[in-house]
């Protein structure tokens, strides 16, 4: 998915869907303030109407709002305001994320950083859009004949900001990069013995030194291990089939 950080204003946003928070008890987020004004209080009618009680992770899509350029808002449940803890606000993203991602909606504006959550501040929210975006859409499929794909997917997903998005960019595509890290860490898990072995995990490791400049990657074989008088670890390996591997991944930091 790509990601994109913007200050623009939320109703003039020309998008597929624009979703944005809400408290416990229907308290509006700033955010969902300002498209209840402009579409003249139209989603304030609905949550007083006790469709939406603003839970972590609730969802709720409203359709042609009055004077709101995306023919989609979503509601997304945060919890209690002052008391949005980071699990709320990790629940709340990613449910928001994969009710995008089956609504049809292909771009979406996510107004989530004026959440309030125990003081963290604008740049760890975007990053934790983005990471909770990557990891909520995994799906493992690797070893499966048959698989459900969506029709339409989320393709591209903008974070709103009230200060200068230039300085959030950055954020966000760390917590996508981190989101793609723990999905291929859940992918290796998923795999079964007989294909994840030592040789394969070797591999893997030396394909993402090879793509990342940042990483230097050192595959130890049996033999360097017994040199180094590995003889636990070694023998451990022996019940096995597959050739022990000892794997070292650096990392020497991504420089500017």
């Amino acid at each position: 998915m790509q990601y994109f950080v913007t200050s623009d204003a939320l109703a003039s946003q020309k998008t597929d869907c624009i979703a944005v928070g809400i408290y416990n008890e229907g308290e509006l987020s700033p955010s969902a303030q300002q498209l209840d004004k402009a579409s003249q209080g139209q989603i304030k009618r609905i949550v007083d109407n006790g469709d939406f009680s603003g839970k972590p992770g609730q969802t709720l899509f409203l359709h042609n709002l009055a004077e709101i350029n995306s023919p989609r808002v979503l509601l997304v449940g945060f919890g209690k305001k002052t008391k949005t803890t980071e699990n709320d606000f990790n629940t709340a993203t990613s449910a928001a994320i994969v009710a995008l991602n089956e609504s049809g909606a292909e771009k979406a504006v996510c107004s989530f950083t004026d959440i309030e959550v125990n003081n963290r501040n604008t740049a760890w929210k975007a990053r934790q859009i983005a990471c909770n975006a990557e990891t909520a859409l995994y799906k493992y499929s690797q070893t499966k004949s048959e698989t459900k794909s969506v029709e339409k997917p989320l393709l591209a997903c903008t974070i709103s900001v009230e200060q200068d998005a230039a300085d959030i960019q950055k954020a966000a595509e760390q917590g996508a990069a981190i989101g793609a890290g723990m999905n291929l860490a859940r992918e290796l898990g998923n795999l079964p013995g007989n294909v994840c072995t030592p040789t394969y995990l070797a591999e893997q490791a030396v394909a993402l030194g090879e793509k990342y400049a940042s990483i230097n990657t050192t595959v130890l074989e049996e033999a360097d291990m017994e040199a180094l008088g590995m003889g636990s670890l070694l023998s451990v390996s022996r019940g096995s089939r597959q050739p022990a591997k000892l794997i070292t991944m650096e990392y020497k930091g991504a420089g500017d």
